[in-house]
């Protein structure tokens, strides 16, 4: 039987061998709002905030019931990089992520960023996010049409 340990925001799961962890990655909800979905993942990637993102860039897996709020077509290899410096997350996507985020409208741009930074903001030296795109500071991850 497993044995459950709960620390603040963090689940582990200790069976045998095996310590996982819980991280919520923050999901398209079905009234149009984010659904909170809890991920089991390795413990470096529970406090790693590049870890982390990649897993929601990665997308639901097959135990979970919620579709992604980011549009279709990004991946993991869309997060160029992520720094972390005086509480804020600097957030770098590719071109292809800034592309693909072209596809939704406010309501879609709202959740996917709002996916990003509440996935980010369960670590406890995380108060902010800032997204570029290619280096680039963005206040949009989209344009207006």
């Amino acid at each position: 039987m497993p044995l459950i340990l709960i620390t603040v925001g963090i689940v582990y799961i200790v069976e045998e061998d095996c310590i996982g962890c819980g991280a919520v990655m923050y999901m398209q909800g079905e009234q149009g709002g984010l659904a909170a979905q809890t991920r089991i993942v390795s413990q470096a990637a529970a406090v790693s905030p590049r870890m982390l993102l990649e897993e929601l860039f990665f997308g639901p897996i097959a135990a979970e019931t919620h579709a992604s709020a980011l549009p279709a077509g990004v991946s993991a290899l869309d997060v160029l990089g992520v720094s972390v410096a005086d509480g804020i997350a600097g957030v770098n996507l590719s071109g292809n992520a800034y592309r693909r985020f072209q596809s939704l409208d406010e309501a879609g741009e709202r959740n996917a960023a709002y996916a990003i930074v509440n996935t980010l903001c369960q670590l406890d030296e995380i108060r902010a996010v800032k997204i570029y795109i290619e280096g680039a500071s963005t206040e949009r991850m989209r344009d207006l049409k």
